[in-house]
């Protein structure tokens, strides 16, 4: 077991929530991952942190991994302005982790609270969802509803979103 991913592992274990746990390469694109936790019909989705232009209010959005992101759309649907991506500081000083391993799953470590999940919601339509357990050399895979639980109980809010159109019908 990675390192890095035990305190995540910990607060799944904790919760009782049922996972499948592997251990690839350093994951730096999408494609990286493509197959991890297909053995259990799991995909990996894309995990943006951004923040507003006061760079008050922060969000881990994720969307489909075959969605593309545009953040005029998102910033709209949110009703902030200027949304942009954060620095590898702030990533750091807020969840705890390291550009390249963005995750719902670092906002235990948001202890004030301080960002907003955006859910795309077609990321709803896969029964199981896979993604990084504070390190991006390792994933988890769980239940989508589980990975909800995960961030209620880390204190966090979550909001449902129409992200975006994919990326085959965008052509």
């Amino acid at each position: 077991m990675r390192e890095a991913a035990k305190p995540a592992l910990e607060k799944l274990d904790e919760l009782g929530i049922k996972y499948y746990y592997y251990e690839h390469p350093l994951a730096k694109t999408m494609e990286d991952c493509e197959g991890i936790g297909a053995d259990v019909g799991a995909k990996h989705f894309k995990n943006i942190y951004a923040c507003d232009h006061t760079e008050t209010n922060f969000f881990i959005i994720i969307i489909r991994a075959d969605k593309k992101f545009r953040t005029s759309e998102v910033s709209r649907k949110l009703g902030v302005s200027r949304l942009s991506f954060c620095t590898d500081e702030m990533l750091q000083e807020n969840l705890g982790v390291v550009s390249g391993a963005v995750t719902p799953l670092a906002l235990m470590n948001d202890k004030e609270h301080k960002t907003l999940l955006v859910v795309d919601k077609d990321i709803l339509r896969d029964e199981m969802v896979c993604c990084h357990p504070l390190t991006s050399d390792a994933s988890v895979a769980m239940h989508r509803y589980d990975l909800i639980k995960f961030v209620r109980a880390c204190g966090n809010e979550i909001k449902f979103l129409d992200i975006g159109e994919t990326e085959q019908a965008a052509e």
